[in-house]
């Protein structure tokens, strides 16, 4: 193999794996990131329905509205952990929900205030992301499916993985002159 062929070969070698290292490493933050910044959006948007949450208001219409409004599945839990408000159970359905009060969001929302989880739902059967805080009546929990943030991690996967392409191609055709300026002098010299 020729001067000039290695170390093409090698710059090519060094680039692929410093592309696979960015990708890997840019997805795990990401992820992170996108997490906590969606985590403190639904404490906010708990928050604020837990302060709507009175005596006199219908917990399963406040749910059911709440819901609608921020477009996140909004349950309100009684302090015993019986669900008297769901934006996505009503009646006979939200009835049939089991007790909350072992679910490990409502927990930490009755110990420190706030409480999040990611986990698989039992109701809704699919992995979802909670964020329960506590209220004078109960607990407020909002959550979202992780697949929407699933979905953004893997876009900006694709992203990073076309951007290093790009670099590759760019760091090829460099490898390329570098290696023949290199290569060429020595194989004179030889």
């Amino acid at each position: 193999m020729k001067l000039a062929h290695r170390l093409l070969l090698g710059a090519v070698l060094v680039v692929t794996v410093l592309i696979i290292v960015l990708v890997a490493l840019s997805d795990v933050r990401m992820g992170r990131r996108l997490e906590d910044l969606e985590i403190a959006q639904l404490t906010r948007e708990a928050r604020l329905i837990a302060r709507e949450w009175t005596p006199t208001v219908d917990a399963d219409a406040l749910a059911a509205g709440a819901g609608a409004e921020i477009g996140h599945r909004v349950t309100l839990i009684d302090s015993a952990g019986h669900v008297i408000g769901d934006s996505e159970f009503h009646g006979a359905a939200r009835e049939r929900l089991e007790n909350h009060s072992t679910r490990p969001e409502v927990i930490a929302a009755v110990r420190d205030g706030v409480g999040s989880a990611d986990r698989r739902s039992p109701s809704a059967g699919d992995n979802e992301l909670y964020v329960a805080v506590r209220s004078p009546f109960g607990v407020t929990r909002v959550s979202i499916s992780t697949a929407s943030l699933d979905a953004i991690v893997a876009r900006g996967r694709r992203d990073v993985l076309i951007s290093g392409f790009v670099g590759l191609i760019a760091a090829l055709a460099l490898a390329v002159a570098f290696s023949r300026a290199v290569s060429r002098p020595v194989v004179e010299l030889r």
